[in-house]
């Protein structure tokens, strides 16, 4: 498990163009829960850059997916804005990373990730808010819980094609249709959402 960054309140960072800054208050906390003996959950929160993942594939490779993923992300997203391309660079790396630790694994192994990067879009701070998997991101609004972004999985499959497709919750399949892959080339590409930042933003 990787912890990158930490808690913090009121972080202001100046936007070009415009008299007052973005104020950003996050705090992040991670749970292995009552299933499992280890923690295979990473993230990061160091502005721009907010994004969880949770890794699968036993304890130790799970942990390294989970890990290589944030890691490479904060290497690739830097200063007080980040952009699309550093995203897809950052996942890009993550994946060769994760297919170097699969190996010859035979169980698989690979990770969900899901964040928002701090961008500009016309001079405009936005959250640039992504996933791959089925892990989620909420918006708190109005308050209530909002989830923005939409599940990488076969559940979600089902869910997209209509009543005729659904299967009851007993037998409904679980399993997530696309994590970061141990077995292809190709970098996964994530959904991505925008939402407007205001002056006082909450992670």
């Amino acid at each position: 498990m990787s912890e990158l960054g930490r808690n913090a309140t009121a972080h202001r960072i100046s936007v070009p163009g415009l008299a007052e800054p973005v104020k950003l208050s996050w705090a992040a906390l991670s749970d292995r829960g009552r299933r499992r003996s280890g923690n295979e959950d990473s993230y990061v929160v160091a502005p721009p850059l907010f994004a969880v993942a949770d890794g699968m594939g036993g304890h130790s490779a799970g942990d390294l997916a989970s890990a290589a993923v944030v890691e490479r992300l904060a290497e690739s997203i830097t200063g007080d804005f980040g952009t699309i391309a550093q995203l897809e660079a950052g996942l890009a790396a993550a994946t060769d990373d994760i297919i170097e630790i699969a190996g010859d694994s035979e169980i698989g192994v690979g990770t969900t990730v899901t964040g928002a990067v701090l961008v500009l879009v016309d001079d405009q701070p936005y959250f640039a808010v992504f996933n791959i998997g089925d892990s989620r991101v909420y918006a708190f609004e109005r308050n209530e819980l909002v989830q923005v972004t939409t599940d990488h999985s076969v559940v979600q499959e089902l869910v997209d094609a209509g009543p005729s497709r659904r299967t009851r919750p007993s037998t409904t399949p679980t399993a997530t249709s696309s994590r970061a892959p141990s077995d292809s080339a190709r970098s996964p590409s994530p959904t991505t959402a925008w939402s407007r930042c205001g002056a006082d933003c909450a992670c």
